[in-house]
C-alpha cells in the first residue's frame, strides 16, 4: 500500500523517474503492475524514462503520460553557476560543514562543481517542462533508482513550490 500522510491523492501528480521504464524489459517487472496502482491513485501520472530511445514494450494506463527529459544536454555552465550562484555556495558550504571528509571537496572540487551544475541544469529544465505541461496541484516525484535522479530531484523541489514529496528507492546497484 502506498500512503503520505496529509495528501488527498486525486488532487495529486505523480512525477516517475525511471531508467528506461516503460521502453525496456529492465525495469518492466516491477514496474508494470506497480504502474497500475499507481495510476489509481494519482490523478496523473508523468514517467521520465532517463534512456527513451526504443519502442515502449508496456500497455499503460489512460492517465499515464511519458515525457523525454535528455540529462546529458549541452549547456552553458558559466550562465548555471552565475543564476544558481547562491544555491552552489549553499549546497557546498553544507557538504563542508556536514562532511567527515572536507578536505576531498577541494581534490575533486572541479568535477564536484561540474556535476552540480548538471544537476541544478536539470532541474531548471524539468521545471520549465513541468510549467510546460500544465500540471495542476500537488506533484509527489518518485525516483524509481537512487541514482542520478536522487540528485536532481532535491533540487528541483528547492526550486518548485509545487513539489510536496520525493521519494526514491535505493536498490543494490544504487
Amino acid at each position: 500500500k502506498i500512503y503520505v500522510a496529509g495528501l488527498n491523492w486525486k488532487m495529486n501528480n505523480l512525477l516517475l523517474f525511471t531508467h528506461s521504464f516503460p521502453y525496456t524489459k529492465e525495469e518492466k517487472t516491477f514496474l508494470e503492475t506497480e504502474i497500475i496502482h499507481l495510476s489509481e491513485k494519482f490523478e496523473k501520472v508523468f514517467i521520465f524514462p532517463r534512456n527513451f530511445n526504443q519502442k515502449i514494450e508496456t500497455k499503460l494506463p489512460d492517465n499515464v503520460r511519458v515525457f523525454h527529459h535528455e540529462i546529458y544536454y549541452p549547456f552553458n555552465r558559466i550562465k548555471t553557476l552565475r543564476r544558481n550562484f547562491l544555491l552552489v555556495i549553499k549546497v557546498f558550504m553544507l557538504e563542508l560543514i556536514l562532511s567527515k571528509d572536507r578536505f576531498k571537496y577541494f581534490k575533486v572540487g572541479f568535477r564536484a562543481l561540474n556535476n552540480l551544475l548538471l544537476f541544478i541544469n536539470n532541474a531548471d529544465r524539468l521545471k520549465t517542462e513541468m510549467e510546460g505541461m500544465e500540471i495542476k496541484g500537488n506533484i509527489i516525484c518518485y525516483s524509481y533508482w537512487f541514482a542520478i535522479w536522487g540528485n536532481i530531484l532535491p533540487i528541483l523541489k528547492y526550486k518548485s513550490a509545487n513539489i510536496k514529496k520525493i521519494v526514491t528507492r535505493a536498490h543494490g546497484y544504487d
